[in-house]
């Protein structure tokens, strides 16, 4: 009896949580029925519950809507975006083509909330694929978040039989939670490849065998019409050194800089094979690691790209349009940018 009352407890918050992250923005009136709902949800457990919910949900425009996940809204003649998410000191990246969605990445456990208000507001509430990148916790904390908020049809697994240091704790919980939910999962391998809309994910890199744990990041490209992005997650120079020495195709428009924006990453060889037209760095406002260094910053502008910084421009987000992207930040700056042939 204790063990089913405590599932409906966690059952009841769970449902509340996801009521009160869709009706805040709504204003009292979205709050009071939040709670009123929550309260009749946390009496019952039958299908005339589940169906309230999700009827409130559709009338209130729980699912989101495309474009309003900035005030400047989606750009015209948008065809697709890729959502530079402020986690602080973390990665989230939403990928968005043709109502489908792709997360690489979820941050922190402490950004949990505004990541899942986040994919909320971008009508991200099923993902076609998310992609942990590597096992450490400001990449994976709130996957679980995630999990349980989202459809997720599947999720791509960083191979940690590459890295000599013992399993991650947070990852084995993330593996926990989608056998639970019947949430498959692959490793990734070079040469994947996964169809997003009418845009294609390809695993160009699944890491090297090393005790840094950064270098087993899966390396993913994403192609869609108009536009191109590359994501190494916290892959440093040896990783590097390794892909380009495998000839990878790293060429891409969008470039999300490898490990915050680290000198120990972003080298200045790599970043001549993607030419980026933008880089954006997911990073914390002063955080301890100094990220992003100015050593990358430079080799960013030597390399001719427009560069943004989550921990001061909050959200970063790329729309793409047949002539080129819309580049909008959260603190309300609105730019165009017409990456080189």
């Amino acid at each position: 009896m204790a063990k089913r009352r405590r599932r409906s407890v966690k059952s009841w918050i769970n449902k509340s949580k996801k009521l009160f992250r869709t009706l805040k923005q709504w204003g009292m009136g979205g709050m009071v029925l939040a709670l009123v709902v929550s309260a009749y949800l946390g009496l019952t457990e039958t299908e005339p519950g589940r169906m309230l919910a999700d009827q409130a949900l559709h009338l209130l425009g729980g699912q989101g809507s495309q474009g309003t996940i900035l005030a400047q809204g989606e750009a015209e003649g948008a065809t697709g975006a890729i959502h530079f998410i402020d986690v602080g000191q973390g990665d989230a990246v939403l990928i968005q083509q043709d109502g489908e969605f792709c997360l690489i990445d979820a941050g922190t456990s402490q950004a949990g909330d505004d990541l899942l208000d986040y994919l909320d507001r971008a009508g991200a509430s099923h993902l076609k694929l998310l992609v942990l990148t590597h096992p450490h916790a400001d990449h994976i904390g709130s996957a679980q978040d995630v999990l349980e908020h989202c459809q997720v049809d599947q999720v791509l697994l960083p191979d940690e039989s590459k890295s000599e240091k013992q399993v991650s704790y947070t990852m084995a919980k993330v593996k926990q939670t989608m056998e639970s939910l019947g949430v498959p999962g692959v490793v990734g391998e070079t040469g994947q490849t996964y169809s997003i809309g009418s845009g294609i994910l390809t695993v160009v890199g699944d890491g090297i065998r090393d005790d840094n744990m950064n270098n087993i990041s899966l390396v993913t490209r994403f192609d869609a019409p108009d536009l191109s992005f590359l994501d190494s997650g916290d892959g440093e120079e040896e990783e590097e050194e390794a892909l380009l020495k495998e000839g990878a195709n790293l060429r891409a428009d969008l470039f999300k800089a490898a490990h915050h924006g680290s000198s120990g990453a972003n080298s200045a060889e790599f970043l001549a094979a993607v030419r980026p037209a933008l880089v954006t760095a997911s990073c914390g406002l002063d955080n301890d690691y100094g990220h992003p260094h100015q050593e990358a910053v430079e080799r960013f502008e030597a390399a001719g790209a427009q560069f943004h910084r989550t921990d001061q421009e909050g959200d970063v987000v790329v729309w793409a349009t047949p002539e080129g992207y819309v580049v909008q930040t959260e603190k309300g700056s609105e730019d165009s940018l017409r990456p080189a042939a």
